[in-house]
This record gives structure tokens, sequence and C-alpha cells, in this order.
């Protein structure tokens, strides 16, 4: 499973919608 993948492109919805979502599981 491309989790790192699916990592960044939930920090970069969060990053382009204005707030950082830190997700350190």
């Amino acid at each position: 499973m491309p989790w790192e993948q699916d990592y960044v492109s939930v920090r970069r919805y969060t990053i382009e919608n204005g707030f950082m979502d830190r997700k350190d599981d």
C-alpha cells in the first residue's frame, strides 16, 4: 500500500487549504 503517497496527498491538500494538520502517527 502506497501510504507515503497518501500521506503526501493529505499534507499537500491541507497546506493548499491553508491549515497544516500534522499526522505523525
